[in-house]
């Protein structure tokens, strides 16, 4: 009976079973084997729908694995109540991890570029705009170019260095310039120190001082809670200072230059 049995050879291409009647009862693509049923093919089609719904499960279930991973890798650690080992002596009242990831940031980049002749300023330029270690509290990405970008007007410090280059763009212009290979920034070796400095150096001070800037607003303003009033803006210039990666931070530099004028002082006992 045809519409019970039929035998189909391996090389042709399964069109439709019929019945006595000619109607057809299933379109199915090249049989890999001799179809013997239609419930043969019925049980097929079902264990191949369920493997299928398993396969997409997984997928979906190790997406949300991977999501989780990444929100909580985004969370900063909680730093209240905490010191920094290689800078001890000064205690966070708040939440300031990412701030402390900045020099991280830094260092990556300039890992990316390196100390040869080939630096990798595409990878480097892409850690610089998008960002890569320090989050938000919110746990949105805060990014170097983000800071060298934004406007102080009407702070002390910030007005007197964009009156000095005649630009509020002091900060990102020569690094922005420098990865390009923008004149005057031609050579390896005037790129790489531009970008360098420019971040350690120029963006650091400058963005620390803005926060010092903003603590003194708020105590003038009385606004003195610790996680979010002055006290809150100083321990994110302490974490700007010291750093994750001390290396990479102003807590190195100043290091270098008080050896260099003679000003060095045991934190420890003074």
């Amino acid at each position: 009976d045809a519409s019970q049995k039929c035998l189909i050879p391996c090389s042709a291409r399964l069109r439709c079973l019929e019945t006595t009647a000619g109607s057809p009862l299933l379109q199915l693509p090249r049989a890999t084997g001799v179809v013997r049923s239609v419930g043969h093919l019925q049980r097929r089609a079902f264990t191949t729908t369920m493997a299928t719904m398993t396969m997409k499960c997984s997928v979906l279930l190790l997406s949300l694995v991977s999501f989780a991973a990444v929100a909580a890798a985004a969370v900063p650690a909680d730093t209240t109540g905490t010191q920094i080992e290689h800078a001890p002596g000064y205690t966070f009242g708040s939440k300031v991890g990412g701030y402390l990831k900045l020099s991280t940031d830094i260092c990556d980049i300039k890992t990316a570029i390196g100390p040869g002749d080939n630096p990798n300023y595409a990878e480097a330029r892409k850690i610089y705009v998008d960002g890569k270690n320090s989050f938000k509290n919110d746990g949105k990405v805060r990014t170097l170019r983000e800071l060298a970008t934004k406007s102080y007007a009407g702070e002390p410090v910030f007005d007197m260095y964009a009156d000095y280059y005649g630009t509020a763009a002091f900060l990102d212009q020569p690094i922005s310039f420098a990865f390009a290979g923008d004149a005057p920034y031609l050579t390896v070796a005037q790129r790489n120190q531009t970008i360098l400095k420019g971040l350690e150096s120029n963006l650091q001070v400058v963005y620390l001082l803005h926060e010092l800037d903003e603590g003194a607003d708020k105590i003038r303003a009385n606004k003195l809670g610790a996680a979010d009033g002055a006290p809150h803006n100083i321990d994110e210039t302490w974490a700007i200072y010291v750093g994750e990666r001390p290396d990479c931070s102003l807590w190195s530099v100043s290091h270098k230059r008080a050896k260099e004028f003679g000003t060095m002082l045991d934190c420890n006992t003074r």
